[in-house]
């Protein structure tokens, strides 16, 4: 009876990590597609993408995750087959990426934000504008000093 309640245990566990290795997929691509868009600058899309990651993050969370590595601690004394051990290593290494893509947007977000306030800081510079040359509403560049 032991061995049943051990085989569905197993299976059930199998089933688990199948079912984040998916999900983990799943996330990874949506994080490559938030790259390009943000890279493209295509706002609508981007915009789209967040309820989607929104989701996708809230089903991953990090209980699934705990659970299934509580399950995997409790399955190492009886002797884990290899098969889950193998998909529980896939899994690891398929959060690692995720993790760096969540770098990499991260940093893409920040040095475009950082562009945004400088052209900003430029714009808005109180008393000093000198060196900066503008446009009137014609397109003829404006001397500095002089108002349109």
């Amino acid at each position: 009876m032991a061995a049943d309640q051990d085989t569905g245990d197993m299976a059930m566990l199998t089933a688990e990590l199948e079912s984040l290795c998916a999900e983990v997929s799943q996330f990874s691509a949506l994080l490559d597609e938030e790259f390009e868009a943000m890279k493209a600058q295509d706002l609508a899309r981007l915009e789209a993408l967040q309820p989607v990651k929104e989701r996708a993050l809230a089903q991953l969370g990090d209980v699934r995750f705990r659970r299934v590595q509580a399950q995997l601690s409790a399955g190492e004394a009886a002797g884990l087959p290899v098969a889950v051990t193998e998909k529980w290593a896939r899994l690891i290494e398929a959060a690692e990426t995720i993790k760096g893509s969540l770098a990499r947007n991260e940093v893409l977000i920040s040095r475009k934000l950082t562009v945004v306030r400088e052209a900003l800081q430029t714009l808005y510079q109180t008393g000093s504008r000198e060196g900066v040359q503008l446009y009137d509403r014609l397109g003829r560049l404006t001397r500095p000093g002089r108002s349109s």
